[in-house]
């Protein structure tokens, strides 16, 4: 079950990134740090409510059959490649945030450019092939449901929580109807 807490756990940072990602260059304070604590916090929760939508089913599922206990297992080793591709991913894009977070101006700079930018880019692919690897590689039906439900999810989960802060660069450059 540690395959299942890993991808929780990926999951979250992952919605974590979201809200920052969405929020980034949104807001004209100077102080960002609650802003983007704000949007990261939920991120992570929005995140969350997703991997306990998609928990239920597999568990649901998994209790369908004679076997629970070995369901289950199957679910977590037809994972498990996913997961750990998600979880280099996550790791690097970790490695970016300390940077990004570092008092030195162009260490921001070159995560934003070097991994961030592309990390941006290259998060649906990422998703669509771990799950789509998990859904091919599994054979089973249950299994292969679940990874697409998770891949549509997550993949369009970064544009439906960007709408909450997609109008906010509006109040920065003004309407032109201030005169």
């Amino acid at each position: 079950m540690s395959v299942a807490l890993l991808i929780t756990v990926l999951a979250v940072m992952d919605g974590g990134l979201i809200g920052f990602r969405a929020s980034a260059g949104r807001c004209g304070l100077l102080d960002k740090r609650a802003y983007y604590r704000d949007a990261i916090g939920r991120g992570m929760l929005d995140a969350f409510v997703l991997v306990a939508a998609h928990g239920l089913p597999a568990l649901a599922l998994a209790a369908s059959t004679d076997d629970v206990p070995a369901t289950l297992a199957a679910y977590v080793a037809a994972a498990s490649p996913a997961a750990f591709a998600f979880a280099a991913f996550a790791g690097i894009a970790l490695l970016a945030f300390v940077l990004y977070f570092s008092p030195v101006g162009d260490f921001r700079v070159l995560a934003n450019v070097v991994v961030l930018g592309p990390f941006t880019v290259a998060r649906p692919w990422v998703i669509a092939a771990g799950c789509g690897y998990t859904a091919f590689a599994s054979g089973d039906a249950s299994v292969a449901c679940l990874a697409v439900s998770a891949a549509v999810s997550m993949i369009a989960s970064e544009r439906v929580f960007a709408r909450r802060y997609a109008s906010q660069w509006r109040a920065l450059v003004g309407t032109g109807d201030e005169r």
